[in-house]
């Protein structure tokens, strides 16, 4: 009578690669899967934010008093006379950002969480969903780390005529913006496999 000897060491290294193999597929699978919701989430909630400030605008003619001295970097995105409003009400310190900053540009950080303004917003409606995750892209050349990310969004506008310059700035997971809202980084034009993330601008072009 024979008996069985197991499996030999060639079957069990073809069983351990099945596995890994299986494993990574799902792990890939996975992160795009968490991506997409992400995204399909932020970009939803963002949707959310241009409707309440049209509604606002609709009402009264004008924007929310922007009462935030925060000014966002100029080297892309902000002027000097912009201004920065986290939209919601808390956005405290996270080792990143620090407490009411929300958004990051090249080296620069910005944003503050505008009380008076978020007061006047929510006489239409509240609005939650907005991802908290610190998310974009970042960008390391010659040794110096670039980001272009978001914690919930910013918005970015002139105080002296916030309806006609009005944007918010909001990060994806993912490559490519909403269709029609302006991406800050062109993967077209970077050499770059690894990376992933990009910063989004919404113009609300409330004064056509």
């Amino acid at each position: 009578m024979r008996h069985s000897s197991g499996f030999t060491v060639v079957e069990l290294l073809v069983v351990i690669v099945v596995i890994g193999i299986l494993a990574a597929v799902s792990i890939v699978a996975f992160t795009g899967v968490r991506q997409h919701a992400t995204d399909t989430s932020q970009v939803a909630a963002v949707g959310n934010w241009e409707k309440v400030l049209k509604a606002y605008y609709a009402r009264y003619n004008k924007l929310p008093t922007i009462t935030s001295t925060s000014m966002p970097p100029s080297m892309f995105g902000g002027t000097p006379v912009d201004r920065a409003v986290c939209l919601g009400r808390s956005y405290p310190a996270d080792g990143y950002f620090g407490n009411g900053e929300c958004l990051s540009i090249f080296m620069g950080k910005a944003g503050a969480v505008d009380t008076p303004f978020m007061n006047q917003i929510e006489t239409m409606a509240t609005v939650n969903g907005l991802n908290m995750e610190r998310i974009g892209a970042e960008v390391e050349e010659d040794g110096v780390q670039y980001s272009f990310v978001t914690r919930g969004a910013a918005l970015l506008a002139d105080p002296n005529d916030s309806a006609a310059t009005a944007r918010i700035f909001y990060g994806i997971m993912g490559k490519k913006c909403e269709a029609g809202d302006e991406s800050v980084l062109n993967y077209d034009e970077i050499d770059n496999p690894t990376l992933r993330g990009n910063l989004c601008i919404r113009h609300l072009k409330l004064v056509l």
